[in-house]
């Protein structure tokens, strides 16, 4: 089934009924005003679920504490690519990834209860090629473009939550920036977006058609989240952690380098401290041997 979205249908319906009773009154099309309103413009919605838990509280986030509160929640990884690159093969990959996962074309209704999944989303993509510039200019650019895209919000209402920006710095080296917003996308979420993008990247290089099984989607998660939370089970548990604190909760008071404010606010600043790749690569190994010897 196809929906439009939810906001948007109750107006088509206020339209009609409203339409109707001037016609029943003899009111003729002369008298009515024309809108610049298409309630089926955009892409199209094939399924409308309720959002989780977590997603309302991000979304009363946003709402509440407004566009830094939003652009708080912008998540995203890069990665340095190093050898023979494929644009086109990229271009392919990403829409293949963005169809396989139904997180990744959806936005939210007006109150934020609602996911609204789209047959397909435009792809944002960013390129720009530094390739004439020196290594310094290209770390300079990046450091600005990183800025620039983690003060960009999202549009929770209308979408796309996902954005890619690539950047070619030699022949054989480019930097692929992807981005999302948290009420779609965590860590994790991340990590399985490009392990399915290296896969299917490689066999667009090889021109091979790649056989992945189908993925989970988000929307089937959601709808079991909503059956779970109406369950015997649900009420049970929810019961049990209000008895915990229902004479008192305990406040977490942790000690911080200056005082907090007395209006809560998003602003803050990130050090980053760069490893070497051999260091890296040692943490991993000892990593690895300790979860062997654990098991």
């Amino acid at each position: 089934m196809v929906y439009n979205r939810p906001e948007q249908t109750g107006k088509i319906c206020a339209g009609e009924i409203n339409l109707k009773r001037k016609m029943d009154k003899g009111i003729s099309n002369n008298d009515l005003l024309p809108i610049d309103f298409d309630p089926f413009a955009g892409p199209e919605i094939i399924r409308v679920v309720p959002a989780i838990e977590p997603q309302l509280e991000i979304w009363a986030s946003c709402i509440i504490g407004g566009e830094d509160a939003n652009r708080a929640f912008n998540e995203s990884v890069s990665l340095l690519l190093q050898g023979e690159f494929n644009h086109a093969a990229m271009e392919s990959a990403l829409h293949d990834v963005i169809k396989r996962h139904d997180a990744l074309r959806s936005s939210f209704s007006a109150d934020g209860k609602q996911i609204c999944i789209y047959k397909e989303l435009p792809l944002q993509t960013f390129f720009e090629d530094l390739s004439k510039q020196n290594p310094d200019q290209q770390r300079s650019c990046i450091t600005d473009f990183s800025k620039k895209d983690a003060e960009t919000s999202f549009d929770l209402l209308n979408g796309p939550l996902f954005r890619v920006a690539l950047f070619k710095l030699e022949e054989n080296e480019h930097y692929l920036t992807i981005t999302a917003h948290h009420i779609i996308c965590d860590g994790w979420s991340l990590g399985i977006v490009m392990q399915d993008l290296s896969k299917l990247y490689s066999a667009y290089v090889k021109g091979q058609v790649l056989d992945l099984p189908p993925a989970y989607q988000f929307g089937n998660y959601a709808v079991q989240q909503l059956a779970f939370v109406q369950s015997t089970e649900y009420k049970k548990i929810e019961e049990y952690w209000v008895d915990q604190y229902r004479q008192s909760i305990p406040v977490l008071d942790i000690p911080t380098d200056y005082p907090r404010p007395v209006d809560r606010t998003y602003k803050s600043h990130r050090d980053d401290y760069p490893l070497n790749q051999e260091l890296v690569l040692a943490i991993k190994k000892k990593w690895a041997l300790n979860l062997v010897a654990a098991w």
